[in-house]
């Protein structure tokens, strides 16, 4: 590179100010604009001298600032006067955007300390917007002079001098605070994203200050890349390891649609290709945790749920795309291997635990920084927006964290109401859980809601539900040895990478439309099974509808189509038809019943009840058990008796004394 002048330095600052648009903004609306976005790819562009300014940017940032500052006071000191420039240049501030060399959080080093680094996370952490005094005022005691002094540390500076230069006396300062200068300041700590780490890595974060029109602009959850100076704060007590923190210059908000995954032209042919093969469903399916024998519907699901359905507003209302699945059942059946791989494969993941209590686990917490002010702290679905989140031990979530579940879930957003923040997260991800029963083992005869410790209109809001059992199984068992032991001989169609970027292009590039066919495919399926109830039974409840679509668009997007067509809504329904044949139907009555999942008591048990209340009606409301027994012995078994008089005791219906005498309240 040729050595040039400050001159042409500064001629080609002039160029660069002239060609922003926030130039002319700033010199005729001052003070109501205060900054200038400077493009960093055109300055570097625009000639040797302003490639040499862009490379001082990163190693001297103060190098590059003062020669546009030069540049931007002489633009404006020829239209408007030297007094109006230099009151401009107290205050405009230059933004650089498109750095294009980004740096690791976890790789910043001492060597950085003093320059300008680019850097891309999720905002974990985001503090209130307060003022701050960059100028402070001091007061002499003796005579009332005056006294200035800039504060460039997070303590209160004192002027050096102790003798007033007005009266010539000794004195003491007295901070006059009404006549100090401030700005607005606000902190958030900027964490890696998840997809970039290796197993056993833990996220590494970092400490940000945002000043003036930065405040206010990334919240907890935001993908962001934040370009700045590090500098060093001294750190608690005597020590002589100091913190590093980042002055903000520019704060870009990510993209939610993995355009941060970079995908050539070469892995778009390679995609395409994929996606016409006719078992394209089977294929990402297999490439699904391999090592797991069988499974093999569960891993369709999961498949549709890493590509997605269509988010979209329908007459005002936010319709959600995302796909959430529970799987339950018995232990050692592979349930955490599954949610281990679907976290690492999917472009946006993160894993969590529902039995987590400290921090702040899945949903937010507040959180005190060092000066005790109170700031929200995103949990794992909060960290996980735009992505999927794996929840392991579902069941052993926290009681405040279960009440504010229902709404991240659905309308995926987390109303905050913590030590007086009233804010609102978002939660748009997908959810893939699992749970074990209450009594360790699956039991077909209870209902889900009997053998899982969570309420049935937060099981509702699952999409798929499938119960994993553990049965014996000559030939089964045999093939599973197999797998295990000599490994599996399937070759692998589509690699871990391969399959990362297909996914995020499928859900970048392609939104579905369903077709005609479509919707008269999941329409017949769902007034079909409606038709189904008698009795006072719900096989299916409209919320289906919902789920169905979601899994249809889904299907289309594996095969990159712009329709949702017949075979889309076809799997759409084998899942779904599968998932009630595990959780819904009931071998008693050999009949579907919607209650099994999102009720306590089934339909069947209601009447059982309603039998039972009318015996006790009819003899003054007191009757002992045997005799209730031999009343119903025609309509219902001992076992139907005791299980309708534990639920009616449950519910405070009735009252059992020692001599099982049963009295209806």
């Amino acid at each position: 590179m040729t050595d040039v002048t400050l001159d042409e330095e500064t001629l080609v600052a002039t160029y660069i100010l002239d060609k922003c648009p926030d130039y002319m903004e700033v010199m005729n609306t001052y003070p109501c604009k205060k900054s200038i976005v400077v493009d960093y790819r055109k300055l570097s562009a625009s000639s040797s001298a302003g490639l040499k300014l862009a490379d001082k940017l990163v190693v001297d940032p103060k190098y590059t600032i003062a020669t546009l500052e030069t540049a931007l006071f002489e633009m404006i000191r020829k239209v408007k006067g030297d007094a109006f420039a230099n009151e401009v240049i107290k205050d405009t501030k230059f933004h650089f955007i498109n750095v294009p060399t980004k740096k690791r959080i976890r790789l910043i080093r001492a060597n950085d300390v003093n320059t300008f680094l680019s850097f891309e996370g999720i905002c974990r952490l985001a503090s209130p917007v307060k003022p701050k005094i960059t100028v402070a005022m001091f007061r002499c005691s003796h005579c009332g002079n005056l006294v200035r002094q800039a504060q460039r540390t997070r303590k209160l500076e004192y002027p050096e001098v102790q003798e007033c230069n007005h009266c010539h006396s000794s004195t003491k300062w007295i901070h006059d605070i009404e006549r100090d200068s401030f700005q607005n300041v606000q902190y958030a700590a900027i964490q890696e994203y998840h997809e970039g780490l290796k197993s056993a890595e833990q996220p590494y974060s970092i400490n940000v200050e945002l000043t003036d029109d930065l405040c206010g602009v990334i919240n907890a959850g935001y993908r962001t890349t934040v370009n700045g100076i590090l500098r060093v704060v001294e750190g608690k007590g005597k020590t002589l390891v100091v913190d590093t923190i980042i002055d903000a210059n520019m704060v870009e908000l990510g993209d939610q649609t993995f355009t941060d995954i970079v995908i050539n032209d070469e892995d778009i042919e390679k995609i395409k290709t994929l996606a016409a093969l006719p078992n394209i469903h089977e294929i990402i399916g297999g490439a699904i945790a391999p090592s797991i024998y069988g499974h093999d519907i569960v891993k369709t699901a999961l498949g549709l749920q890493l590509f997605g359905g269509v988010t979209r507003t329908e007459k005002g209302s936010r319709i959600r795309g995302d796909i959430h699945i529970l799987l339950f059942g018995d232990p050692g059946i592979a349930k955490s291997q599954l949610l281990d791989f679907i976290s690492m494969v999917s472009p946006r993941g993160v894993k969590a635990m529902g039995g987590q209590s400290t921090g702040a686990g899945l949903t937010c917490a507040a959180k005190q920084d060092g000066s005790g002010e109170w700031a929200l702290e995103g949990g794992a679905l909060v960290l996980a927006d735009g992505g999927l989140c794996c929840i392991d031990e579902f069941e052993k979530m926290d009681k405040d964290e279960r009440a504010s579940i229902h709404g991240a879930m659905e309308q995926q957003k987390i109303d905050v109401n913590k030590a007086g923040i009233n804010a609102t997260l978002m939660t748009r991800c997908s959810i893939l859980a699992a749970a074990n029963p209450k009594s360790g083992r699956w039991d077909m005869y209870k209902n889900l809601t009997e053998q899982i410790d969570l309420p049935g209109s937060l099981l509702s809001r699952f999409d798929l539900i499938f119960i994993l059992r553990d049965i014996p199984d000559g030939r089964a068992d045999t093939h599973i040895a197999d797998h295990i032991l000599e490994g599996s001989e399937e070759v692998e169609r589509i690699s871990l990478p391969l399959l990362r970027k297909y996914i995020a292009y499928a859900r970048r590039s392609v939104n579905p439309k369903r077709s005609k066919e479509a919707n008269v495919v999941i329409k017949d399926f769902y007034l079909k099974l409606r038709g189904l109830g008698r009795d006072g039974t719900v096989p299916i409840t409209p919320r289906k509808l919902e789920d169905l679509k979601r899994l249809a668009e889904a299907s289309a997007r594996i095969r990159l189509s712009p329709n949702v067509e017949e075979l889309d809504a076809k799997i759409a329904v084998q899942l779904v038809d599968a998932c009630l044949r595990d959780v819904a139907y009931d071998s008693k009555t050999g009949k579907f019943d919607i209650d099994r999942v999102i009720c306590n008591t089934s339909s069947a048990q209601r009447s059982h009840i309603a039998l039972i209340k009318n015996s006790l009606q009819c003899n003054q409301s007191r009757m002992s058990r045997v005799s209730i027994y031999a009343s119903l012995m025609e309509h219902l078994n001992k076992q139907e008796i005791d299980i309708a008089l534990d639920r009616m005791q449950e519910n405070c219906w009735i009252v059992i004394s020692r001599d099982d005498e049963v009295r209806l309240l």
